[in-house]
């Protein structure tokens, strides 16, 4: 091939680029538009001087070899600082599954030869890697391990701490049925790279296409640059994402605090007065918990406390909120649930916590439990009314004798 040729592709891949960039500026948030279009504007602006020096090579006493090379080199180190500030301004969001959607369809934008694609993550309890967002597959993603040969190159590459490009997966992954990855679509040629931030490796980028040949050595290095980028993002993240986590999780028993309960109890509250669906609450209370730590010592009282949350937290469902609403008191939030379904739950928590002393360091400890419930309706101002109703039921279910149930203001039911 000519070095003419050369320079010719390079500028196409060049333009290509550009365009790229403006699809990426359209469908970005429009906080980041700005940034993205700026990024388009260098980096065509650096298109318009590739074109006017690549006709140095015509000039007498030029050597063509050497300018292709410099201005190949040139092209591709601006090319991929348009895509790293783009992708920097991108994926500005620190959620993190906001931010996975993000990251594929950006990089399919900026590498248009791709159909579909995958970000795989490393689970930091389990170091199992995670099908963690797929782009243009109809199957919802999957949780898939190290060792499913189904992601035989995927892993290599996060084994390896090195990008790949395969070319056709029929020659270079034989291993693979048919060629076929996920929702039994065909994948003819892939290209990969590994999400590594420090000495760790985060999990992997991949992009495929249906037809062999789609990809070249540009495509990959354009990746590459890209994951770089996200890698950051992807941490920060997650970290963002430990740190909310901490802030509405009670330390002690690992339920949501108040303010977690809150914040998700007002997303049901308001579900009732927009849309009429039931919703109950019940308060529970440990009966005389203040004679268990003046007895035994706060160590064991919070034992107690450990225990009687893991007991309420397996005899729930997971759709229900389950909250520590300070001291021995915690706050259960039913969605969909009437007021006869609420009181047969009530009913079944508080015997089974008579009937299965807690084990401490102090021995078996017998307990019991007084309990408050109320109904919303749509007429409730807040959450806050729904949990004064079911807190003043409980505090008159500990006034009838403890170990009970109390509905509303008036009903009771032992």
């Amino acid at each position: 091939m000519g070095i003419q040729t050369k320079l010719e592709r390079r500028i196409e891949a060049l333009r290509i680029r550009v365009e790229a960039l403006g699809r990426l500026a359209e469908a970005a948030p429009q906080d980041v538009q700005g940034t993205l279009l700026e990024a388009r504007e260098e980096l065509a602006a650096a298109l318009v001087e590739f074109q006017a020096e690549s006709t140095e090579g015509d000039a007498p006493g030029a050597h063509p070899a050497q300018v292709s090379q410099r201005l190949i080199a040139a092209e591709t180190q601006r090319a991929l600082e348009g895509l790293h500030t783009a992708t920097a301004a991108l994926l500005s969001t620190l959620d993190l599954d906001e931010l996975l959607g993000r990251i594929l369809d950006a990089a399919q934008r900026a590498i248009p030869v791709a159909e579909k694609g995958m970000l795989h993550l490393v689970a930091p309890d389990s170091g199992k890697l995670q099908t963690s967002a797929v782009l243009g597959y109809t199957a919802a993603p999957v949780k898939i391990n190290t060792h499913e040969a189904i992601s035989e190159y995927i892993v290599q590459a996060v084994r390896k701490r090195k990008s790949l490009i395969i070319r056709d997966t029929e020659i270079s992954a034989p291993s693979l049925e048919d060629g076929r990855l996920m929702d039994d679509h065909p994948i003819r040629s892939t290209i990969i790279a590994p999400l590594i931030l420090g000495d760790s490796v985060l999990g992997v980028l991949s992009l495929n296409a249906s037809t062999p040949e789609a990809f070249h050595e540009a495509d990959l290095k354009l990746l590459e640059s890209f994951a770089a980028t996200t890698s950051a993002a992807i941490q920060n993240a997650r970290l963002h994402a430990k740190v909310q986590k901490l802030a509405i999780t009670d330390p002690l028993t690992g339920l949501y605090n108040r303010r977690g309960f809150f914040e998700l109890g007002r997303r049901e509250i308001e579900r009732v007065r927009r849309f009429g669906h039931p919703l109950s609450a019940i308060m529970v209370d440990i009966d005389q918990f203040k004679a268990i730590n003046d007895t035994y010592g706060h160590q064991t009282g919070d034992q107690v406390l450990r225990a009687l949350a893991d007991r309420l937290n397996h005899n729930i469902r997971g759709v229900d909120i389950l909250g520590r609403y300070g001291g021995d008191e915690f706050s259960i939030l039913l969605p969909e649930t009437d007021l006869e379904t609420a009181k047969a739950i009530a009913r079944r928590l508080r015997q089974g916590i008579a009937d299965n002393p807690i084990s401490t360091d102090d021995g078996l400890l017998s307990i019991t439990i007084s309990l408050g419930i109320a109904i919303a309706n749509e007429e409730m101002p807040n959450l806050e009314a729904l949990l004064n109703l079911s807190d003043a039921a409980m505090y008159a279910a500990k006034q009838g004798g403890r170990d009970r149930v109390v509905v509303g203001e008036t009903s009771s039911d032992q």
